[in-house]
């Protein structure tokens, strides 16, 4: 709704803001913040963005926002390897949640998390199996959200699907019978 849209580019505003005016405050509290830009940079553009002709590559108004938050911020593939485990917990609540837009994101945002630092991120111990469920849970068919058949082969491409298992060939006749 248009109200949300506009309570969700305040905040991201209010952040960017303060971390302009009082960057040390909110050095403090990178934990808190850092995941919500990081992820934010990836929301889909608005319904009302995406019919403004030429501009439909283009981030919208809401990931702009976050994305210079972030940037602003110190935010690069260090400080998005410190605050992990803040991401991934982050990451869990959107897949799990009922927005199609926000599950959007978190699949556009594992996807750079998993392309950071070469792959870095998604082969430490402490995080491989929540990409591994993250990307499982985003892959399942009863998860719809936007974007998903454009954003899925390059989910599968980061996070391979384990193989199916094939049913065992039936057995052959052998010419001894």
């Amino acid at each position: 709704t248009t109200n949300e849209q506009e309570e969700r580019l305040t905040l991201a505003s209010l952040v960017r803001e303060l971390g302009r005016g009082a960057p040390d405050a909110m050095g403090g509290l990178r934990a808190d913040w850092l995941p919500l830009a990081f992820i934010g940079r990836h929301e889909p553009r608005w319904e009302a963005e995406r019919q403004e002709a030429g501009k439909q590559h283009e981030a919208g108004a809401l990931a702009s926002v976050w994305e210079e938050a972030y940037d602003e911020g110190g935010g690069n593939a260090g400080a998005a390897a410190s605050h992990l485990q803040e991401l991934l917990a982050l990451l869990r609540t959107m897949v799990d949640g009922q927005s199609w837009a926000l599950r959007r994101a978190a699949a556009a945002a594992l996807i750079d998390l998993a392309n950071l630092s070469s792959g870095a991120l998604k082969k430490r111990p402490d995080a491989a199996s929540q990409f591994e469920l993250l990307a499982a849970s985003l892959r399942e068919s009863s998860r719809r959200w936007d974007d998903k058949e454009a954003l899925l082969p390059k989910l599968n491409a980061c996070f391979p699907p384990p193989p199916t298992p094939h049913a065992a060939p039936p057995p052959t006749e052998s010419a001894d019978m």
